[in-house]
């Protein structure tokens, strides 16, 4: 009986899946159009995380049907998504605020001043990395809590939605 891989591209132009078999080749695909993007201020790239999870099963769920494939034979899953954005949860797994892309930029100002008061360089080696514009250790810092959960990337989301539908 063939097995089948399906890899799901959510990014901010579109959603994408795609169906393989286990030898690579494109047994099916599907694709939305973009998500609406939220503009509350100029420095703020927000989306809505239901709108995002509505597009991307959605994807699936056409991939599935095009290859006209028992969901049961698929055997693995891959998930990319836009960079570093963010979801907010509460401790049920539901959203609780606007997603925020990772070129959200309304902690700049805790960047900076992270630099001048020398920081920067201590969270640089906490973190094992560079605090850098994007970072989304920048952006939770600029974001009181919101939630008893914490808040995830936008792909591990994505993961968590998708394995509570297989199980």
């Amino acid at each position: 009986m063939a097995e089948y891989l399906i890899g799901i591209d959510a990014g901010c132009t579109s959603s994408k899946a795609v169906i393989f078999d286990t030898d690579g080749r494109i047994i099916a695909s599907a694709a939305t159009p973009s998500m609406r993007f939220k503009k509350r201020r100029a420095d703020f790239e927000e989306f809505d995380v239901n709108e995002l999870w509505n597009l991307v099963s959605g994807t699936i769920k056409e991939s599935i049907q095009k290859a006209k494939i028992d969901p049961s034979l698929i055997r693995g899953i891959g998930v990319t998504s836009f960079g570093n954005g963010v979801v907010f949860l509460d401790k049920d797994g539901n959203s609780i605020a606007p997603g925020c892309f990772s070129q959200d930029y309304r902690a700049n100002e805790i960047l900076e001043k992270y630099k001048k008061e020398g920081t920067y360089d201590k969270i640089n080696n906490i973190i094992k990395g560079t605090l850098w514009l994007v970072s989304r250790h920048r952006f939770f810092a600029g974001i009181k809590k919101m939630t008893e959960r914490p808040t995830i990337r936008s792909v591990d989301f994505l993961h968590s939605k998708i394995t509570l539908c297989i199980v």
